[in-house]
């Protein structure tokens, strides 16, 4: 009953047209806009969705508009590149689902997802960005942003490959930027191994560079890239591995909960009396004295199913401790706010909350917000939410926001 009410509030709360949904399939057939995404984002207005069928797509760029781009649920829906850049203040960004960067062996020399000047906030959910094999190419790039949140998300650079040009690259480079990650999987590229044309291996890449930044992490993993082996018929040196962080300079802010980080290892060295093997990297490099602070207590974590249709349930799923409190915030806009206090970053601009229930000792529990009708002539509804939890004998918590998009049952 307190979920029914909730809904009623959030999804009544939206009486105008929220955006023209726009359907994206590389087969194309009836009811489908576009075979490519990007006739799609060029054809879309600020609030619109562009939902994304299973299918192939090249490239794409959104500049100066705040759309949400959603793979349909259990598609695999694979775009060449993104670039994000110049969303306003009042402007904002979701993904969902998508799997970023080239199904081939190509020399990328850039990023597969780049995010540059955009003042207003973006998302990133269940994404996967960099895990096909590429070359040269930085997993992501975040440059002038206010406020990027990843989750449940991997970003891995591309590894060095012997023979080839390009180097190993970072999974995620942040420059002059404010960036909140949970549950996230990061990771620097190996390094290149030593060949005829050059004996020694090379470094591996970090996992994670950030300067002149802010950076939250919860629950993530952070490596840095293994170092490349030495030629394995000369006297070569292995590569060193790479840094899992690398902060580079003593303005950056580091917050980091319950969150793996390591350095990459050394590659190994020619056979025979060879000079000395790669070395292991420290986890963190942290040469300027950072503001670098290890929060106490666990991640919490929470995964919801989209996109669903009106009248549907919208399924999330908790995973936390056995005895946790756990409540619920939802809204149909997101604000990012950094609290120490409670350890985490909120997202949505919250319309209501509600008390979900005690974790039982399986250590999980789902929950359904029943779904009602859009008003008339609303085609789609985003709603964020965030589990907020009240450990036994502790203070409160910030699990991970999560985003839904709800469409019309036409769709």
């Amino acid at each position: 009953m307190r979920l029914s009410f909730l809904a009623m509030i959030v999804c009544g709360s939206v009486t105008s047209a929220q955006g023209k949904v726009w359907v994206v399939d590389d087969d194309g057939g009836p009811g489908v806009d576009f075979t490519e995404v990007q006739s799609a984002v060029d054809a879309a207005a600020d609030g619109d969705v562009v939902l994304i069928e299973d299918g192939s797509y090249v490239a794409v760029t959104v500049s100066g508009k705040g759309l949400t781009l959603a793979g349909e649920e259990d598609a695999q829906v694979l775009v060449g590149r993104l670039n994000v850049a110049g969303l306003g203040a009042n402007q904002s960004f979701v993904a969902r689902d998508l799997t970023i960067g080239t199904s081939s062996v190509v020399i990328g020399r850039g990023e597969h997802l780049l995010l540059p000047d955009n003042s207003g906030p973006i998302l990133f959910e269940e994404c996967s960005i960099g895990t096909l094999l590429t070359l040269d190419t930085r997993g992501a790039t975040v440059d002038a942003c206010a406020s990027v949140v990843f989750v449940h998300s991997e970003l891995h650079g591309s590894p060095g490959v012997s023979g080839l040009i390009g180097q190993a690259r970072p999974g995620l480079v942040i420059t002059t930027s404010s960036v909140h990650l949970f549950f996230c999987d990061v990771r620097g590229g190996r390094g290149k191994d030593g060949d005829t044309g050059d004996v020694d291996g090379k470094g591996g890449a970090t996992g994670i560079s950030i300067t002149g930044g802010f950076l939250y992490l919860g629950g993530a993993t952070v490596e840095g890239g293994a170092g490349g082996d030495a030629f394995f018929l000369s006297c070569g040196f292995g590569g060193n591995g790479g840094f899992g962080l690398a902060i580079g300079d003593a303005a950056s802010v580091v917050r980091i909960l319950d969150s793996t980080l390591v350095g990459g290892s050394g590659g190994s060295l020619g056979p025979g009396p060879c000079p000395v093997p790669g070395s292991q990297a420290p986890p963190v490099s942290d040469f300027f004295g950072a503001d670098l602070t290890t929060l106490p207590g666990l991640a919490r974590s929470m995964q919801s199913e989209s996109p669903v249709r009106e009248g549907q349930v919208a399924t999330s799923t908790y995973f936390g401790q056995p005895g946790d409190f756990v409540f619920g915030s939802w809204g149909i806009a997101q604000n990012h706010v950094y609290w120490e206090v409670f350890g985490g970053t909120s997202l949505p601009v919250t319309l209501a909350s509600v008390f979900l229930g005690v974790v039982p000792p399986s250590g999980s529990f789902s929950f359904g917000l029943p779904l009602g009708n859009l008003a008339p002539g609303v085609d789609s509804l985003k709603i964020f939410s965030q589990i907020m939890i009240l450990p036994q004998g502790s203070p409160l918590i910030l699990g991970n926001p999560t985003a839904v998009v709800i469409l019309d049952e036409s769709f």
